[in-house]
């Protein structure tokens, strides 16, 4: 389903390879935030990625962390179900493992436009 909305160069190394998923509370994902990103504070989803190379020679693109506990937070606020904004967080890590970011607001328009598609796709269909 994902790699028909992707460009070529991304679809071809990810058809088979696969990622780590972990889904934890939020005294955890601070830790790894302070660990890795040195901010001392939950978050609701981590990725943490291969480069390029590596990701097609280990066909393994990486790890995603989402914390069960934010992911219950923000649903209530958004008055989404838990099960689709834990989907939500699994498509933006995922989509991170992939090298899409949104630092900058032409690359966040695409991603967060993609995986706005994804969602409604997985939802819906």
């Amino acid at each position: 389903m994902l790699v028909k909305h992707l460009p070529e160069s991304k679809a071809r190394y990810i058809k088979e390879s696969v990622f780590t998923l972990l889904i934890t509370t939020n005294n955890e994902i601070q830790k790894l935030n302070y660990t890795h990103r040195k901010i001392n504070k939950p978050t609701d989803v981590l990725s943490f990625h291969l480069n390029k190379k590596e990701q097609i020679k280990n066909r393994y693109l990486g790890d995603i962390v989402i914390s069960s506990e934010k992911a219950k937070e923000q649903a209530y606020k958004k008055y989404f179900s838990v099960k689709s904004e834990l989907l939500m967080l699994l498509i933006h890590g995922y989509l991170h493992l992939l090298g899409y970011d949104h630092m900058i607001r032409r690359d966040a328009k695409q991603m967060f436009t993609l995986q706005n598609k994804l969602l409604l796709e997985m939802l819906f269909y």
